[in-house]
């Protein structure tokens, strides 16, 4: 959930990356040597009581926020 993606990332001293910040190493943005596998996060962004999750292919969804997705903590 992304409460629980918030908890991670605080519990190391980190954050949740915004929607945009995710979006920047995505897609063509993305270097297969620094993210060899497919990725997913929940960011900070969200909208309507949802959240943004954004894809290692560039793709950004809505979702909502007791769902499970993966998560990329930031500084």
């Amino acid at each position: 959930s992304a409460t629980r993606a918030l908890d991670y990332c605080s519990g190391r001293g980190m954050r949740l990356p915004s929607r945009e910040e995710a979006l920047a190493i995505a897609g063509t943005n993305s270097e297969s040597c620094a993210f060899p596998c497919p990725w997913e996060t929940w960011t900070s962004s969200s909208e309507g009581g949802l959240g943004w999750i954004v894809e290692s292919t560039g793709a950004s969804f809505l979702t909502e926020l007791g769902r499970s997705h993966g998560v990329l903590c930031v500084r």
